[in-house]
């Protein structure tokens, strides 16, 4: 299961400890455990999961220290609540009752202040931010989000020269981005997630040398992606996605030698050919989002070398025509591609099958023809996301025809994996009808990330309610498929 990203079991009444083996899950972006019966302590080798963005162990029967470090610096209080054992031996500690955050005993510098939920008991009310955490001078970490804060972003940061993480996401926030941002040259976090500011990307970021995380996704923000990005050679994760951004990926982008993971899905961004060129030479990247991007162009064939660190490639609805290009195979640790939805023709190409790591291939509402290759059935980690996962509709919608290549991995996949390819048939397991090979085309607008999610019942095998037999027994079958 180290291929994993999402992994939601909450509400299943799970009891026992949290397994360290959870840490193996190296490429996990999401981990929900909240709403069970688990005991026991949180295992510090969590810490070491850099790609989590989303963590929750609330209401459960933890106690003991809650690990510091890593991504845990950037969870909020309700990532913990409802386990009165859990304590912290940092400057501050979420109050599960209140919703607050207090200083430990003996400690004069509050260095974290998190809103999370309810009000801080500052005399604050919901509405706008409150302009008396200006106040706070030695704060190093501001959590508002989750809060329905309204209106502007208020200017609270001249004299918080020390702020090094600010988080405001899943709020009401409008107007534009607040220029006194920029004044925080300590900051190396700024999220701003799902809030709906507009106007252009104007913040002085030639400022913030240090930012290493910038997510500024899920708003109305228009205009160019600003190329003083650059600037930021620190920065390791970069989300721009479902804004309003147009006109080109910056060339300068090529000197972001530390980025790892760059989210540009859902805007009207153009010239993917020079895209691509700019962005292989970001040498660490291992998350490409494209989608919904590059409208009518055409896959570019030739002046690109490829990705050698690329996990996961996302080019999907983009209305691109051409064919699957022979860069891609350069890309040898690929994990995740999608290609859905656009006008690609041509053959699926045999390399394919020589990756040894990809489990998620997305091919579906496109043009291709001939024969679904043989080498497919060779991919080791190649799986149905039907029964445990989602189904991503594999192949759907082409031309494709032939006999389905017999296997283990493709025995598993569901009728929808292959339907509307009316020339397609199988002789090694019952096929989907004419009833399913309609032409009407299944629009895909779902681009969430790979998820195993059990929620509201204990998984259906034997009611395991265990944590541990239950994580196990995934851990098994993704083993053995």
């Amino acid at each position: 299961m180290k291929y994993l990203h999402v992994l939601d079991l909450s509400k299943n009444n799970l009891s026992g400890s949290i397994p360290e083996e959870v840490s193996s899950m190296f490429n996990l972006e999401r981990l929900d455990l909240s709403f069970n019966d688990s005991s026991g302590s949180i295992p510090s080798s969590i810490t070491k999961l850099n790609f989590l963005s989303f963590f929750s162990v609330a209401y459960n029967h933890l106690q003991g220290l809650i690990p510091s470090g890593g991504q845990f610096l950037s969870f909020p209080c309700s990532s913990f609540e409802g386990n009165p054992g859990l304590h912290s031996d940092s400057k501050v500690f979420c109050n599960s009752t209140l919703g607050a955050t207090y200083p430990s005993e003996g400690d004069n510098d509050e260095d974290k202040f998190v809103l999370e939920g309810l009000p801080f008991a500052i005399g604050l009310t919901l509405g706008e931010l409150p302009l008396n955490i200006a106040n706070i001078t030695s704060i190093h970490h501001l959590d508002v989000s989750d809060n329905n804060f309204t209106g502007n972003i208020r200017d609270v940061f001249h004299g918080l020269q020390n702020l090094e993480v600010f988080s405001a996401k899943s709020n009401v926030f409008v107007g534009r981005l607040l220029t006194a941002l920029s004044l925080c040259s300590m900051l190396t976090s700024l999220d701003l997630w799902n809030n709906s500011l507009d106007g252009s990307i104007d913040l002085d970021l030639g400022r913030l040398v240090r930012l290493t995380t910038l997510n500024l996704g899920y708003n109305i923000l228009q205009g160019l992606i600003p190329e003083v990005l650059f600037s930021c050679k620190a920065l390791n994760i970069l989300n721009l996605s479902l804004d309003k951004l147009s006109g080109q990926v910056p060339k300068k982008f090529s000197n972001l030698r530390s980025l790892s993971y760059l989210n540009l899905n859902g805007n009207s961004l153009s010239n993917i050919s020079e895209a691509l060129q700019v962005l292989q030479e970001c040498h660490n990247l291992t998350v490409l989002g494209l989608t919904q991007n590059f409208q009518g162009e055409e896959m570019p064939r030739h002046g690109i070398r490829g990705f050698p660190n690329l996990r996961s490639l996302t080019v999907g609805n983009c209305g691109l025509t051409g064919s699957i290009p022979s860069w891609l195979r350069n890309c040898r640790d690929l994990r995740g591609v999608d290609l859905s939805s656009n006008h690609l023709s041509g053959e699926i190409p045999s390399w394919f099958g020589g990756f040894d790591h990809l489990f998620r291939l997305i091919l579906s509402n496109n043009s291709f023809y001939g024969e679904i290759p043989v080498s497919l059935t060779e991919l080791k980690s190649l799986t149905s996301r039907v029964t445990l996962l989602q189904d991503d509709d594999f192949v759907a919608y082409n031309h494709l025809q032939g006999v389905i290549p017999s296997g283990v991995r493709f025995s598993s996949f569901p009728c929808s994996g292959f339907e509307g390819n009316p020339g397609l048939y199988s002789n090694s397991m019952l096929f989907c009808n004419s009833t399913l090979s309609a032409a009407n085309r299944k629009e895909d607008d779902d681009y969430d990330e790979d998820k195993f999610v059990f929620f509201g019942a204990p998984f259906a095998v034997g009611l395991i309610v265990g944590f541990l037999p239950t994580l196990y027994l995934l851990m098994g079958w993704w083993d053995q498929n």
